[in-house]
Parts: structure tokens; sequence; C-alpha cells
């Protein structure tokens, strides 16, 4: 039998001093540049701390620093950019020698698809998926009424309705050209759906829209499906979005495996892949609705994405 001497306290210490140091050297150095550190993009970066295995060397808010961020990053010299938000990556798209991820973006610039040097994730679930989580809340769906703007969210709803037809649910489509149109479209649905999905349009969460969609769903008993937790205080049923914690893990799991491909992207971008559903259960009541078994008598739960039909 081997024994094994054991290490003086003094020197077993340095050795591991000496093993973090060796450890965070091999760690990619990473400047974050934010829109505003706002609490939703400081909780996204507290998650891609967590996951990334980097060294944060510098958190920028852009409406702090503007054109000055470009000299903060030149002095950093890092292995890579966070970019958290939607007018950060826009700032930071035009370098192209420095892998940058993003992370809280709801659209992607057009100057960034395709780039070699960029890759990140989307806030947005994809609508079909969102379809499929809101039939597990609630089961006995048959019908389901969007109002939208063809121009600006057509493509969404036409994605929609593809899998509908594929689960047997009828999409009940009521196109309008601006938010002026919407009071004649919810009297032509009336009651014949069973609820109102509000879809990312700007012409339909105005804020005087959502107050005529909750009395609508009040009156109808129709409940709301949004996109955003925020519905939930003006009338809303259910809503299904993103943790910005969990999306901050999900792109430090991106750069981390980014490390190990030797600093090579892979894939541009992916779709944030925890959901957090938000329910109003007081509207259970008052609507007798069917919950789903997994969401009865729950105010907040997760959904993998990826595991949604």
């Amino acid at each position: 039998m081997r024994h094994i001497e054991k290490l003086p306290f003094k020197m077993m210490t340095i050795l591991f001093l000496v093993l973090a140091h060796a450890s965070l050297s091999f760690a990619l150095d990473v400047v974050v540049v934010e829109t505003t550190a706002i609490e939703q993009y400081e909780s996204a970066i507290k998650g891609f701390k967590k996951s990334c295995q980097c060294n944060i060397k510098e958190v920028l808010p852009l409406d702090l620093y503007g054109e000055k961020v470009f000299a903060k990053i030149n002095r950093q010299k890092p292995d890579a950019i966070l970019a958290v938000g939607d007018a950060a990556l826009l700032s930071v798209s035009e370098i192209v020698d420095i892998p940058i991820l993003y992370t809280m973006v709801f659209n992607t610039p057009k100057s960034v698809e395709n780039r070699k040097n960029i890759q990140g994730i989307h806030m947005l679930i994809p609508p079909e998926k969102q379809l499929s989580a809101f039939l597990d809340i609630l089961p006995a769906l048959k019908t389901i009424g969007i109002i939208y703007t063809p121009e600006k969210t057509g493509y969404i709803v036409d994605k929609i309705m593809v899998k509908a037809n594929a689960r047997g649910i009828a999409i009940m489509g009521r196109p309008v050209q601006g938010y002026k149109d919407i009071p004649d479209a919810l009297s032509d649905i009336g009651d014949r759906i069973d609820a109102l999905w509000i879809v990312q349009d700007t012409n339909v969460v105005k804020s005087e829209i959502m107050e005529l969609l909750a009395i609508y769903s009040m009156n109808f008993k129709v409940p709301l499906l949004s996109f955003t937790k925020a519905h939930l205080g003006m009338g809303a049923f259910a809503t299904l979005d993103i943790d910005p914690h969990d999306m901050g893990v999900q792109t430090g799991e991106m750069l981390h495996s980014f490390h190990r491909q030797r600093n090579t992207i892979t894939k541009q971008s992916q779709y944030a892949n925890i959901a957090r559903v938000s329910l109003n259960n007081v509207l259970v009541r008052k609507m007798d609705l069917i919950v789903g078994k997994r969401f009865k008598n729950k105010n907040v739960a997760k959904l993998v994405v990826s595991d949604l039909e």
C-alpha cells in the first residue's frame, strides 16, 4: 500500500494559488457593453458571469460612455465582447477583429447577418414553440384569434398557422393596417375564439389598445395570451417570455463552447432555451378555464423550449 504524504498547510495554500492563477490565465478576457444599466441587463450579465468561465474586464453602459467604449475596448484588448441589448450590439457591430457575443436582443441588425465574428441569443421564443406552450397551459384550446399588421408581424402569424394546422388548431387571423382598425377586428371576432394571442406588433401593444383588449377579454371571457410578463397586470391571463438571468447563463455557455472550439464561431445565433410562464390565476375562476396539470395553482413556471413540440 502506498502512503501519500500530506503537504504542509502553507505549501498547500501556495499550490492552490498557483493553480488558480494558471486556471485564470487560460480564461478569456471579456469586455461587456450594455445598452443601459437597467435591472434586466444587469441580471443577464450576472448569469453570463456564472457560466462563461471568463474574466470580465469591464462593463460599459453605452448611454454613459457613448463613443468612448471603443477607446476602452482598444485599451483592454479583450478576447471577446459581450453586447447586451439591441443598441449595444449595433454600436459594436462594426468591429471585425474581435469575437462578439450578444444577448437580450430583439432585432438583429442586418449589418451582423452572416458575420463570422458575431453570434448570440435572440430574446424571442420561436412562434411555433410559443403555440406549443400555450396549448400545454390551456389544453382545451381549439380556436385562437390573432390581430396583426401584415407588414410588421405577418411572417410570425404565417409560422403560427403552419404549426396550428398540423395540430388541428384553428387560427382566426384578423389583419389590420393600423391600431384604429382593431376595435372593428374585435367586433368581428366576438366570442368565436377560445383565446386571443397578442403578438409583438406595435399597433396591437399600444397602451390604449391593451385597455381595449382587457375589456374585450372580460366581456367575452376570452383569455389573453402574450409574449411579456408586463401584460399580466394589463389583463393577460398567460404570458411567455424569457428570464434575463437564464439568458445570460445560456450566452455564457456559448462563450465557453466558443473557447473550447479554439475561438471559432460555429453557429451564428440561437433562440433562448428557457421560457418563463406567468399566470393570473384569478382569471382561472372568473373565466372557468381548464389549465394543464403542470400549471395548476402556479403563478410562475419554467419551460425548456427545446422540449416543446
